[in-house]
């Protein structure tokens, strides 16, 4: 009897010592699971779009280079970088050849800010002459950023490691103060005309962006800047005169593509799959070892566990549900944690993948609720051929086209402002806009 008990329990020792090295070798052999498999061909899907590339023309903003030299510079900086890797500093080589036009402190601070609260046609009229001043000294320094608006997507050369160069666009909504000062100075039609050039621009640009930051930046310029200057431009003006032709494009209907942040959420998967390798390596190389013969972890499997967080933004069920203004999840993804059989022979990405990562989800709201505003502005419009409407403002929202109120809104009216007011029911942006020849 007791010599049944020791085998059973040596049986089952040996059984405990065996189990994590078969673990082992079911991990390492089946690999990543489908979905992560799926994930991962999903968002490493190649994206080369058509047309300019504005990158080169944002990247060098700040320096009068000819546009014919730009290309040639940025390509210069690029190669620099990956000489002096994570010794490298941002400023350009341009600047050798190209010093940058002064901008100060004073100046800079006093332009529209995209995170300005107040629109900035109110902002202006304070003290136009030194707005329009202010504008005159930056001229060139402006339209270098509304050429760079105008080109077909951004798409980064530099290469995906951690210190990557990021473009520094903090100054990419200066034109808004030019137009906002032309417009208070009574050329309100080319005002118009131009903000409307810009939202067309960066609608496009937010669609066709390979970096979260770009496609955000340009999300909020389309709709928070650019859009809500568009509104407040047209509650000054009357209700028949024509608008201008880039205006039909600007307050037009968002497209399915414009639900998505696909393009750059695929560029923020590979900048956050590939940036910490070289760290990586570099770490485990100090100690003598190869990160890529280490038996706890696996690029492969690593990637495609990353992939999983990005993959919902890519879905298409999901890209058509945004475009109908509704919510899918709280938050786009759940980390399943430590307890999967492709952790046993990938225990290091496992935790790399629980790293804590940006709330990747609010972006997707920021998106559906700048396109709330878009379909808000496009039903401006539309008041503007309505005249017994405009008499009777109160009847809007229940006249109102669906078209123009998708999904989780509610349109009402403050009468003692004159404005429309779409308010999210899930907790997104609420967006006020006057009533078209509101403020004459």
């Amino acid at each position: 009897m007791l010599k049944r008990i020791f085998a059973t329990l040596l049986v089952l020792f040996l059984l405990l010592i065996a189990l994590p090295f078969v673990l082992w070798g079911l991990s390492k052999w089946r690999g990543a699971s489908a979905e992560d498999r799926a994930a991962l061909a999903l968002m490493s899907e190649p994206w080369q779009p058509a047309g300019r590339n504005a990158f080169a023309d944002f990247w060098l903003a700040d320096y009068p280079v000819p546009e014919a030299e730009r290309q040639a510079l940025l390509d210069a900086d690029v190669r620099l970088f990956e000489q002096q890797g994570k010794d490298y500093q941002r400023a350009s080589t341009a600047a050798e050849k190209w010093p940058s036009e002064p901008l100060s402190d004073e100046d800079k601070a006093m332009f529209c800010q995209l995170r300005d609260e107040s629109i900035c046609l109110a902002t202006v009229r304070r003290d136009l002459p030194s707005f329009a001043a202010l504008v005159a000294r930056h001229e060139a320094r402006i339209r270098r950023i509304e050429a760079a608006s105008a080109g077909d997507y951004i798409l980064s050369p530099f290469p995906e490691i951690y210190n990557k160069p990021f473009l520094d666009m903090r100054l990419s909504y200066l034109p808004a103060t030019r137009y906002a000062v032309q417009f208070a100075q009574g050329d309100k039609q080319m005002a118009l005309a131009s903000v409307c050039a810009r939202i067309v621009d960066w609608r496009r640009l937010g669609t066709h962006s390979g970096g979260l930051f770009e496609a955000v930046l340009a999300i909020e310029s389309s709709g928070k800047g650019y859009g809500q200057l568009a509104l407040a431009m047209l509650a000054e003006l009357p209700a028949d005169m024509p608008l201008p032709t880039a205006c039909e494009q600007a307050f037009a209907q968002p497209l399915e593509e414009e639900a998505s942040l696909c393009n750059a959420m695929r560029g923020e998967f590979r900048f956050v799959s590939e940036a910490t390798w070289p760290e990586l390596e570099a770490e485990f190389k100090a100690r003598g070892e190869d990160i890529n013969n280490y038996p706890f972890f696996d690029k492969d499997m690593t990637r495609a566990d990353m992939a999983a967080r990005f993959a919902p933004y890519c879905q298409s069920e999901n890209i058509r549900r945004w475009h109908e203004d509704k919510s899918v999840v709280t938050r786009a993804y759940f980390w399943p944690g430590m307890l999967r059989l492709s952790c046993a022979a990938n225990y290091i990405g496992c935790v790399l993948g629980g790293v804590v990562q940006p709330d990747y989800d609010k972006y997707s709201r920021r998106l559906i609720d700048r396109n709330a505003l878009l379909r808000l502005m496009g039903g401006v419009a539309w008041l503007r051929g309505q005249p017994e409407l405009l008499a009777n403002p109160a009847n809007i929202p229940a006249a109102m086209p669906q078209a123009y109120r998708l999904g989780e809104r509610a349109l009402g009216f403050d009468a003692q402002k004159q404005m429309l007011v779409l308010t999210s029911t899930t907790g997104g942006q609420t967006w006020e806009a006057p009533l078209p020849a509101s403020r004459l």
